[in-house]
């Protein structure tokens, strides 16, 4: 049986708000509470396309999400372009922290982590990361380690699992499936980009509750997200294992076909 996991990334006071207010409705009527990916500090142009709300009224969105159960996670710092290698995952050729020495990494991380503690809500910790572009290294994790940050959410695998001393909750879609070719028992995290999304596709947004209503009981809240088991075995490693190179395979397969094709 297939679980799935709800993220929106690039969450920003510029993002498509039209986008977001109708998966926030959808949301709302069936009771998900997705991992929401917020920019403490953006500085990213691509990502300020959309019509700008205040920083007040931005922020007092987000803590009224966070009262209302939705995972508030730290997306990067700046979401800006500073190096070019992805290192660990080797997804993009561009990244916020890798290669950066730890010091650097360190600084840039806590500085928006406690942009969000600050303005969240006064209890809150983050306890999720994910940088831009899936573009991280060990310095990476060695500074979430140091800031208590216990979670991030990447990796082309199946299942949870824990590495360099973190927590990971892997990402494998970008949209709304039952499954994946011939597998049938995972954990499926869908990423979506709700700025990518034109805003006057209401089939998009239908498709999305139709998914929704269908597969509503197997859908993780954010109660459950912290409850799954990270530990690895040695049948969860093969699996996964084998998952990320299949995966590997047909994108590169997909880069191939698409160079030919131009």
């Amino acid at each position: 049986m297939i679980k799935y996991i709800i993220r929106l990334d690039d969450i920003t006071s510029w993002m498509n708000w039209d986008n977001f207010s109708k998966m926030k409705k959808i949301f709302n009527k069936y009771w998900i509470k997705p991992i929401i990916w917020v920019v403490p500090n953006n500085r990213d142009d691509y990502l300020k396309r959309f019509d700008w709300v205040s920083e007040d009224k931005f922020w007092e969105k987000i803590k009224e999400l966070y009262k209302n159960w939705w995972v508030i996670a730290q997306h990067g710092y700046e979401h800006i372009n500073i190096t070019s290698d992805s290192w660990l995952l080797k997804i993009n050729n561009r990244s916020e922290f890798s290669w950066l020495p730890y010091e650097k990494q360190l600084e840039r991380i806590k500085k928006g982590k406690e942009i969000l503690e600050n303005k969240v809500w006064n209890w809150y910790k983050v306890k999720m990361f994910m940088p831009p572009d899936h573009s991280f290294d060990k310095n990476t994790l060695k500074a979430l380690k140091t800031l208590w940050i216990e979670y991030l959410t990447d990796w082309f695998w199946l299942y949870p699992f824990t590495k360099y001393w973190i927590k990971f909750l892997p990402q494998q879609l970008w949209s709304f499936r039952n499954s994946l070719y011939w597998i049938k028992d995972w954990y499926a995290t869908i990423c979506l980009h709700l700025d990518e999304i034109n805003s006057n596709d209401e089939k998009f947004f239908e498709k999305v509750e139709d998914f929704i209503r269908r597969n509503r009981e197997n859908i993780i809240n954010w109660e459950d997200i912290f409850q799954l088991d990270y530990t690895n075995t040695f049948f969860k490693k093969m699996k996964n294992y084998l998952f990320d190179k299949y995966l590997r395979i047909l994108l590169f397969g997909f880069k191939i076909l698409k160079k030919v094709r131009w």
